[in-house]
């Protein structure tokens, strides 16, 4: 899948990997870091257990990188139904 714009042709695959790598700083960036019970979180955004860690596997980071792979098969799938 790629999307078009202008006379450049970028694949999506290549801006989500560029996302991937930002994650990590742009969580930081908006993380509170006034309060001080952030300051792991901060420091480890993929940190599992600053992620409801009662029934999630992931951190932020590596939540957002499952959803963005099963909505990329399993949803589109889905929504053709």
């Amino acid at each position: 899948m790629s999307v078009e714009h202008g006379d450049n042709t970028e694949s999506i695959e290549i801006i989500e990997d560029e996302l991937f790598t930002q994650l990590p700083d742009i969580a930081k960036r908006i993380i509170n870091t006034e309060d001080p019970r952030n300051k792991n979180f901060h420091e480890n955004p993929d940190d599992p257990i600053e992620h409801a860690p009662d029934w999630h596997q992931f951190g932020i980071i590596g939540h957002t990188k499952q959803f963005s792979k099963v909505y990329k098969t399993k949803a589109q799938d889905l929504m053709k139904e």
